[in-house]
């Protein structure tokens, strides 16, 4: 999954709040404001100049394709499990352990 920045541009052209941008792409906040602010300073809004697609505007934008996002993998501990901060550092540990790092 990317983020689609054309979206990003598309919905701000039409007047969405930035939160509801996020909910929509979907992404961060933060994301939206950074591609929004960049865009402002390059002068560049909807409907984008013909010929640029989601890897050129990345390209335009943060000098960089646009790659995956990284998805989460998460391990569920039952509640019971860690409500003491000794049980927690150890569901931690188990967690850390068991969860190979992103590349």
């Amino acid at each position: 999954m990317t983020v689609k920045y054309g979206e990003i541009l598309r919905l701000a052209s039409k007047g969405f709040s930035r939160r509801n941008i996020a909910l929509s792409v979907p992404c961060s906040r933060n994301t939206v404001a950074k591609v929004l602010e960049r865009a402002e300073e390059l002068n560049l809004s909807w409907p984008l100049p013909d010929g640029m697609d989601e890897p050129k505007l990345s390209k335009l934008l943060f000098g960089q394709e646009n790659k995956p996002l990284q998805s989460c993998r998460h391990t569920v501990f039952p509640r019971k499990a860690c409500r003491t901060p000794s049980s927690t550092r150890i569901c931690f540990s188990i967690f850390t352990t068991a969860t190979p790092p992103f590349p």
